[in-house]
């Protein structure tokens, strides 16, 4: 500010002498003296004026400094009284923060429970923590920021505002340490009388539990007392029972109050336990008669069970003796009718197992049928139909195999030999069970018969003749039974044997698939070389006809399987109903392995068929775009080695002085820069080559990035080397327009004109493919830069006209601007029609490129749905898949309709 003030005294100092000046000077400008030179009156008037305006400057600039830094002096009071009264305004708060913790419940302490003293500690601890938590770190903060508040600003502060602010700071330090001595304080009051409650709990709870101890021990003696009555009463009936039932029936009910004794002495074990650890860990703490008491209900107790235990014991065994004495008797009687009775019960029993035998199956097959309805099975015919690959040419659309056909097929075999051997054991069973009942049916039989010989006048004519019967009847079923279980061996054995050749058969192409597999992820793995590819290529045939010459494998192992299927649903066959019917072969578990294998054989085989196909296809295209990409960029890269070579050559030739060398040095800059625009399409065709081959399917390159970067070098050395030849033409074109005289220059110039005038103004027919526009694009492209190059001439040009001008005669130099400005008008003109050309030709390239882009899509989508919907009168789909198959090939056409709509619209706009 006293800088300021300082620069404002000698301005006003300086102001006086500077206005007399002035004056001097507008006085002496405003006269017309002649004496005084032009220059000097010039100079005087520029330096009256700048001298005029600075001075007005620096005063305005000195005001405009002088009001900031009063307005910063303002701003600056205003700010310290600001942040004076915020640590004022902090100090309260604090204050009463630290007051609101110091509030405390009006609880009286003599009636509070112990729960609700430790509701209190937890409160005061909870007070306290709060305090040191948020008053404390906050006292911090605002004791630092007051000190250096007053540290910064003391020159700014009056000793009335430190002092009160030093007070008011004391004053809330002082609070916060008497708050948190008041808490300390009263947390140890309440620990106290927390201390004093809990003795007091305790010796009545204390007093509680001997009561409880003593009831449980009176109520124990009791019960005893009542179990010893019922033991006396039980054994009085039994002495008086006069029958085997109710000698049982005593002995049930002795079990049950034999129970009721082991009940009471748990019940009574548990008391004596708690009781006596009850003692041991309250007994300086009892009185003598409260420990006596306790004691003797326990030696009363334990005597008691005692009595107990031993009286149920004696009485235990005594009915033991009395029931099996009394059973004893009542077999012996019963011995001599069973006798009688033997040799029906013995043919009863064989007929009614014969009947079981027979009636098996119908149960088989009703759990069978039960099991099924509740899983919402249904019998399926077995069969191998449909299973074949049909088609060689098959482009791939087979059903996919999953994880888990692998996992079922490495499990198939066992689990379809495994169950047809259960089911085989389960008929050789029902043999082995048959034969095991042979000799008991002889010896029943004969039995019956002797009986029927010699004991015939001791039965009735019915029941002779009903005797007679079932005899005959069961050795004519059981010979009838042990037929068919016999033969039904024999059909489960055959199952077996043609389940094993199915399985060595299906086992070793299945190996070859799996050969197969790895074979065709190797030939899929990515390359870098070409002749790598090429050798993929050619392995990738003898794989394919490897695959095609295993398809009558695939047709032998199902004709195989369809054997498996015949004999298994022949064996599998029987008649529920029928009499003597068979057990119930179960073969669904087989016919259902067999079927799942040979699904997963065909679409195992169809996916590998599919996979070699797209393999070879995308092979062959790689290997194509591979071949054009590596003869292209052999070629640019030769013809730029030797270009490159040609320009450094021109490059280090020094531009010639004479006209005649000139032009012959431009003829060979102009035939250099003529070859980089033929060789320009080549260029953008290795770019398109590059990223076709880069974007190939498959993924079978494995260095696209060297690719890329091979294409990017050559574009590189390519665009470096035609800027260097479009630099030297240009510095060639201008040296001899320089070297040329002004009429010369024009001619030459004008004949020029005229030549770009007729390439721009040319309209042929224009093919309607991105190649030609392209090829038509690069053509303007050179006569772009040929005009580019001869701005700088025709502004040379410019300039040694107008040089001419001023010199030369009024006629000749009006005539020969005059050409000047109708070359400049049509270069001017050629440039703008040049551009909107190129224009036009780009936008028409670009929808070209869109209409062929959009056409490729939807032809390589007609192509392969078409594939697809040709694929469908073959076998091996199921309703599901064509379904499936129809409502996406719909789904595709809806969002195709869009392309074709793009496509109608472009080529309308096209042709306009």
């Amino acid at each position: 500010m006293e800088e300021c003030q300082s620069l404002e005294t000698q301005i006003s100092k300086v102001a006086g002498v500077l206005t007399v000046d002035m004056e001097k000077a507008k006085l002496l400008l405003s006269s017309a003296d002649d004496n005084i030179p032009i220059q000097i009156h010039q100079d005087l008037a520029t330096t009256y004026t700048e001298l005029n305006t600075n001075f007005t400057d620096v005063s305005q600039m000195c005001a405009a400094i002088s009001d900031s830094l009063i307005q910063a002096i303002e701003s600056g009071k205003v700010c310290l009284e600001l942040m004076y009264q915020k640590h004022l305004d902090e100090l309260d708060e604090l204050a009463g923060l630290i007051q609101n913790n110091s509030q405390t419940s009006g609880v009286d302490l003599n009636t509070c429970d112990v729960d609700t003293l430790k509701t209190l500690i937890q409160q005061n601890k909870e007070t306290e923590g709060n305090l040191l938590k948020e008053a404390r770190l906050k006292l911090d903060n605002i004791t630092f920021d007051i000190q250096c508040f007053i540290s910064e600003h003391t020159q700014f502060l009056s000793p009335a505002q430190s002092s009160y602010l030093l007070k008011l700071l004391s004053n809330t330090q002082r609070a916060f340490r008497d708050q948190t001595e008041t808490l300390l304080t009263q947390r140890s009051n309440l620990n106290v009388l927390l201390d004093t409650r809990e003795r007091e709990n305790q010796e009545k709870s204390l007093l509680e539990r001997h009561k409880e101890f003593t009831a449980k021990l009176e109520e124990v003696c009791d019960n005893l007392t009542l179990t010893e009555n019922r033991l006396i009463g039980h054994q009085q009936q039994a002495d008086s029972a006069e029958c085997v039932t109710d000698l049982q029936q005593y002995q049930q009910e002795h079990q049950a109050l034999q129970k009721d004794v082991l009940t009471n002495a748990s019940a009574l074990n548990e008391v004596i336990t708690s009781t006596k650890k009850f003692l041991e860990e309250n007994r300086s703490k009892l009185m003598p008669d409260q420990i006596a008491i306790i004691e003797s209900k326990l030696d009363e107790a334990k005597s008691k069970a005692k009595l107990i235990n031993q009286r149920a014991e004696e009485s235990r065994k005594d009915l033991e003796k009395v029931v099996t004495t009394a059973i004893k008797q009542e077999s012996e009687k019963a011995a001599a009718v069973e006798r009688l009775e033997e040799s029906k019960s013995k043919i009863e029993g064989l007929l009614d197992w014969i009947s079981n035998i027979e009636n098996q199956n119908q149960r088989d097959q009703d759990q069978t049928d039960h099991v099924n309805k509740e899983n919402g099975n249904l019998p399926e015919e077995p069969s191998a139909k449909g299973l074949i690959v049909e088609d060689d040419d098959a482009n791939g659309n087979a059903l996919q195999t999953t994880e888990n056909d692998s996992g079922r097929d490495s499990g198939g075999k066992n689990d379809a030999s495994t169950e047809l051997d259960k089911q085989y054991d389960r008929v050789k069973a029902r043999h082995q069970e048959i034969l095991s009942q042979q000799q008991d049916l002889i010896m029943a039989t004969q039995s019956a018969q002797a009986l029927l010989d010699k004991q015939a006048n001791m039965l009735s004519p019915e029941e002779k003749e009903k005797l007679q019967k079932n005899i005959q009847e069961l050795k004519g079923r059981y010979e009838a039974s042990l037929t068919q279980a016999e033969q039904q061996m024999k059909q489960v054995q055959c199952v077996q044997e043609e389940l094993k050749k199915f399985q060595d058969d299906c086992e070793e192409f299945e190996t070859w698939l799996d050969q197969a597999e790895e074979g065709i992820e190797e030939l899929g793995e990515p390359a870098g070389s070409l002749n790598i590819l090429s050798d993929k290529l050619q392995c990738q045939k003898s794989f394919s006809e490897d695959v095609i010459s295993h398809k009558g494998d695939l047709r032998f192992i199902t004709i195989s399987g369809q054997k498996v299927l015949d004999v298994a649903k022949a064996c599998g066959v029987a008649d529920p109903l029928a009499k003597n019917a068979q057990v119930l072969v179960d073969t669904s578990g087989t016919c259902s392995a067999v079927k799942d294998k040979l699904d997963s054989a065909a679409s195992r085989y169809k996916t590998l068929h599919s996979q070699c196909i797209q393999l070879g296809n995308n092979l062959r295209d790689v290997v194509d775009k591979y071949k054009k990409y590596d003869d292209s960029s052999t070629d640019l890269l030769k013809w730029l080695n030797s270009t490159e070579e040609e320009g450094r050559k021109q490059q280090s030739e020094a531009i010639a002085a004479d006209p005649q060398t000139l032009q012959k040095q431009l003829e060979e800059t102009k035939t250099l820069q003529g070859q980089m625009t033929v060789h320009q399409i080549a260029i953008d065709t290795l770019c398109k080559t590059a990223e076709s081959l880069i974007a190939s399917e498959g993924d079978l390159l494995s260095n696209p990035e060297e690719i890329q970067e091979t294409v990017d070098d050559i574009v590189e050395r390519y665009d470096n080397l035609s800027k260097s030849v479009s630099d030297r033409n240009e510095k060639l074109q201008i040296t001899l327009t320089r070297s040329m005289s002004v009429q010369d220059g024009l001619d030459e110039m004008m004949a020029w004109m005229e030549g770009v005038e007729a390439s721009v103004k040319e309209k042929g027919k224009i093919p309607l493919d991105s190649t030609s526009i392209g090829d038509i694009l690069s053509k303007e492209a050179a006569l772009e830069q040929d005009i580019a190059s001869r701005q700088s001439s025709v502004s040379a040009m410019k300039v040694k006209v107008k040089k001419f001008v001023e010199t030369a005669d009024p006629a000749a130099a009006a005539l020969l601007q005059s050409k000047m400005d109708a070359l400049s008008q049509r270069f001017s003109d050629a440039c703008d029609k040049h551009k909107q050309k190129v224009f036009q030709l780009e936008q028409l390239k670009e929808k070209v490129e869109q209409f062929e882009t959009i056409t490729d899509k939807v032809q390589q989508f007609v192509l392969k749905r078409s594939q697809d919907l040709h694929e469908t009168d073959g076998p091996g789909k199921t309703f599901s898949e064509l379904s499936q198959l129809m409502q996406n090939t719909k789904a595709e056409m809806a969002e195709h309709a869009s392309d074709l709509e793009k496509l109608q619209t472009l080529s309308r706009s096209c042709l306009r």
